[in-house]
């Protein structure tokens, strides 16, 4: 069974260091499909894509559209990933303190919490 409610959030966790959201999400729509053409090419053009401002470590597809991890500016890589891409969700990637956290963890963290509620 598919959930086609729309969900218009903003997720936000800001960091007292760095005053930069860790999480951007705009207009999710937790029913897309995971496994289409258009979010394989989503992934496959963004996994790895590297800025002056950001580097993606991570992008899947999700329920809610394809989630890039990534190191640096998350509100430029939003703005790049977005509208450049249609990447429906930037995430800082996480530090659990002994090195990056385990990523599709965390993808699917963004995704259950995205999607609670619908």
């Amino acid at each position: 069974m598919r959930r086609g409610l729309a969900i218009t959030v903003l997720l936000l966790t800001v960091s007292c260091s760095s005053e930069q959201p860790s999480v951007i999400g705009l207009d999710l729509v937790c029913d897309q499909d995971r496994s289409s053409a258009q979010a394989k090419d989503v992934v496959e053009r963004v996994g790895g894509l590297r800025t002056d401002d950001f580097l993606v470590r991570l992008a899947r597809s999700t329920e809610v559209g394809v989630v890039a991890l990534v190191d640096g500016d998350v509100q430029d890589a939003y703005t790049v990933l977005h509208d450049d891409y249609g990447v429906s969700v930037v995430a800082q990637v996480a530090d659990d303190g002994q090195g990056p956290a385990d990523g599709l963890g965390q993808i699917e963290r963004i995704t259950r919490a995205a999607c609670d509620g619908s």
